[in-house]
């Protein structure tokens, strides 16, 4: 079992930091990471496991998403919810958003069926999704299947 060790952290620091590293992946792709980072809002996380998992969603949007297409993150308060803290990847280049890989988010079993490449980020997506739910966060699909919102208590 993997341990959770949760302290306090600026989420929008953690953010540029998960960002600055998968830019590389972007470079042949001409993929641009546009950021709408709030700053100064902190969660109690396990800083680890989730830039685990923001660097897998964001490799994962990055190997989805068209040539010059666009990525966008942005980091707010929630509106619905004071106590929350949201984290929301999304675009509208992804070159397949039925059939991809937030349909592996919610483990369509076509998915698991496809190449090893698909398996393996399938594993990697359950290991995300077990860890945002570790640390009392949740997840949200949009209907249109192109972006994703993690949830977080506020510290």
């Amino acid at each position: 079992s993997i341990q959770y060790n949760a302290e306090v952290v600026d989420i929008s620091k953690l953010l540029k930091t998960n960002i600055d590293l998968v830019q590389p992946q972007t470079v042949h792709k001409h993929i641009v990471l546009k950021q709408k980072l709030q700053p100064d809002l902190k969660a109690l996380v396990d800083k680890q496991m989730l830039g685990f998992v923001l660097r897998k969603v964001l490799s994962l949007y990055i190997e989805a998403v068209e040539e010059n297409g666009i990525i966008i993150i942005t980091l707010k308060k929630s509106i619905k919810e004071r106590d929350l803290l949201s984290i929301k990847i999304k675009s509208r280049h992804l070159i397949d958003p039925t059939n991809g890989l937030l349909n592996a988010w919610e483990f369509n079993t076509h998915y698991m069926e496809g190449s090893e490449k698909s398996r393996s980020n399938m594993l990697g997506l359950m290991l995300c999704k077990e860890f945002i739910e570790k640390q009392g966060g949740a997840t949200q699909i949009s209907n249109s299947k192109k972006s994703i919102v993690f949830t977080f208590p506020l510290a």
